[in-house]
C-alpha cells in the first residue's frame, strides 16, 4: 500500500472522492497540519520561481 497526499482545489468534492474510490483508494480521516516553509533570507514569500536552483525546504 501507498500513501499518498494530495493538496488540490476542487470543484466537485464528492465525485473526486466517489472516483477515487471507484479505483481502490481508501481514505484516512482528515489532517490538518501547519506546514513551515524555510527560503533563504532576504527572499519574499512567495520565492519566486528563479529559485529553483537553489534550496528552498517544506
Amino acid at each position: 500500500m501507498y500513501e499518498v497526499e494530495v493538496k488540490a482545489r476542487l470543484r466537485n468534492r464528492k465525485e473526486v472522492i466517489k472516483k477515487l474510490e471507484s479505483f481502490g483508494c481508501k481514505f484516512s480521516e482528515e489532517l490538518h497540519q501547519v506546514d513551515h516553509i524555510f527560503i533563504p533570507e532576504g527572499v519574499d514569500f512567495p520565492p519566486p520561481i528563479e529559485l529553483k536552483d537553489r534550496n528552498c525546504f517544506r
